[in-house]
């Protein structure tokens, strides 16, 4: 059996209020989960009203890790986050959460090259000093934290021999126009699945989406996902994600009573981390047995009915795949 190795790759390190890109290496052992840690300090600006989770995924604007300049798994902090939490419904874990001026704030972020942590037949392989690379690029700090730093640990898995592992990486494109658009998806290994994050979704009095209607076809014939709807689509992610997420923000109303009484409204959850995320999954069983196999096709792709145009701005798909190294699948 593998020995786990739980080591700190970076303590608390210091990232420019204005912004910056940085990289660190990585450890060459057998990589099961990179632990990614943001602390930053409450300010003074609307410190009780403020979105937290939200504003720590924006700060980081990109996680890219890099094996020999080959991303495995890159894109927004904002939809990586989700994606792994997919891995054992693994939720990312707040620190102190108190409202003080000054005082710490810290959320923890497992990114995962597996589809369970501590699993030798499943994470990335051992590699060479140099070839394997963390690269973190910070956008400006948003108002409501400031002294942010990054304190990385790494899960290695000494002596493992991976069969596999799972690469997890941003396509980028815009939805032109109302109706056809297509999204090519990478061809190679096995799909697991394709987490969805469309420019528009629906919200306030509007219903429709860039990804209003999808069809996921292998060599122009659609295979497992015919005219799924968006919002279908969203409640499938909700199988995978911990229903904790629903109430990361939600708002509680206040009335002034008369006659000297005060009543207050029940909660309502406003899902702003995650109402903008759907999933068409291909692996329910988490063994692969309705993973998508790629391999020998020529062509796959999401054609989308889109319900609008995304103009200038983007949405956003992160294929999960499957990685075979060639290790036996027993070692």
């Amino acid at each position: 059996m593998a020995q786990i190795l739980q080591t700190t790759l970076v303590d608390n390190r210091a990232v420019a209020a204005a912004g910056e890109t940085f990289q660190l290496d990585l450890p060459v052992n057998p990589l099961s989960v990179i632990l990614l840690t943001l602390r930053a300090l409450n300010t003074a600006t609307a410190v009780a009203n403020r979105d937290w989770t939200s504003e720590f995924l924006d700060k980081y604007t990109a996680i890219n890790v890099r094996y020999r300049g080959a991303s495995i798994i890159s894109g927004r902090l904002r939809g990586i986050a989700p994606g792994m939490m997919m891995r054992e419904r693994w939720m990312w874990t707040h620190g102190q959460e108190n409202n003080t001026d000054n005082d710490l704030r810290s959320l923890t972020i497992p990114l995962m090259f597996g589809r369970r942590a501590y699993d030798p037949v499943e994470c990335f392989p051992a590699t060479r000093r140099g070839d394997m690379i963390l690269d973190i690029t910070a956008a400006a700090d948003a108002g409501g934290l400031d002294g942010h730093s990054v304190h990385i640990e790494t899960i290695e898995l000494l002596d493992a021999t991976p069969a596999r592992f799972i690469k997890f990486t941003e396509k980028q494109q815009s939805m032109t126009a109302t109706g056809a658009n297509t999204i090519d998806l990478p061809i190679g290994n096995k799909l697991l699945g394709v987490l969805l994050n469309p420019y528009a979704y629906p919200t306030g009095v509007a219903r429709t989406s860039s990804f209003g209607e999808m069809n996921l076809e292998v060599d122009n014939v659609e295979v497992m996902y015919s005219g799924v709807s968006w919002e279908a689509a969203h409640a499938l992610l909700q199988r995978r994600l911990p229903p904790t997420i629903d109430w990361l923000n939600h708002v509680h109303g206040f009335i002034d009573g008369a006659a000297g009484q005060i009543n207050t409204q029940r909660g309502q959850h406003d899902q702003q981390v995650g109402q903008d995320f759907g999933l068409l999954e291909l692996d329910p069983w988490n063994d692969g047995s309705y993973a998508l196999d790629t391999r020998g096709a020529a062509d796959v792709a999401l054609q989308i009915n889109s319900g609008t145009a995304d103009g200038a701005n983007l949405s956003r798909i992160y294929p999960i795949e499957l990685v075979e190294t060639g290790a036996p699948s027993g070692a």
